[in-house]
């Protein structure tokens, strides 16, 4: 099973026992191996995740192909700029941001060897 998948459910009981309060739930921005999801928390549940958005290295656009060898675990993804676009890090060598409505590469950057 995919390691962002095991920390996701785990996050997501934690929402649904929040959501008894009467609390809207956000959107919830997962990240692991080379890709990124966004749920709707308000339309999921721990069997059935609504995804609203996805993005993964191998398919991106304005990313140059070596880059997407230096995104192979992303670590941490955040929106940024009022939800349009995210930002991602990876450990196995760079930082990008991405706009979410086109799912285009703004940004890249590497550092390998630091």
């Amino acid at each position: 099973m995919k390691r962002w998948f095991i920390f996701l459910m785990s996050g997501l009981a934690g929402l649904f026992m929040l959501s008894g309060c009467g609390s809207k739930l956000p959107e919830i921005i997962a990240g692991g191996d080379d890709q990124v999801i966004i749920i709707d928390a308000a339309t999921s549940d721990t069997s059935n995740l609504n995804i609203v958005w996805s993005w993964n290295a191998g398919e991106a656009t304005g990313l140059p192909a070596v880059y997407k060898d230096y995104i192979r675990s992303v670590d941490d993804c955040k929106p940024v700029d009022n939800n349009s676009k995210i930002l991602l890090t990876s450990s196995s060598g760079a930082a990008v941001v991405v706009e979410r409505e086109t799912k285009r590469t703004l940004f890249y950057a590497g550092y390998q060897g630091l």
